[in-house]
């Protein structure tokens, strides 16, 4: 009995200690993002949504990948988009899904925040 209670809060001890860790994450992906090879490219990522230039998505953090669900203009598309944050570089790998969404920019992409 004493054993299982001991392996329940270290379960306990180890999701808290994930959960804390995506919301880390999180927190330092909020903010504006530009393309430092033009103005017009911008990732504006919130607290409940995240948008490309003018197309709106939810999304969720999961380890090194966004998961996004589009909520504007339709509720259509939906993908995961990896990305490596350092410091204030953000590169995030647009794959097939979100190709073109930065004015036909394709692959990674640098990004650099916004102050």
């Amino acid at each position: 009995m004493i054993k299982k209670i001991g392996l329940l809060i270290l379960v306990v001890i180890m999701l808290v200690s994930m959960l804390g860790c995506s919301f880390s994450k999180q927190k330092r992906l909020i903010g504006t993002w530009v393309s430092p090879y033009a103005d017009n490219q911008k990732l504006e990522i919130r607290t409940e949504e995240l948008r490309f230039n003018y197309r709106r998505f939810d999304y969720v953090v999961k380890g090194n990948k966004l998961y996004l669900e589009e909520t504007f203009p339709n509720k259509s598309l939906i993908g995961e988009m990896p990305f490596k944050l350092s410091g204030d570089t953000l590169t995030i790998d647009l794959g097939e899904t979100f190709s073109g969404f930065f004015y036909g920019c394709s692959g990674k992409v640098k990004l650099q925040r916004q102050e």
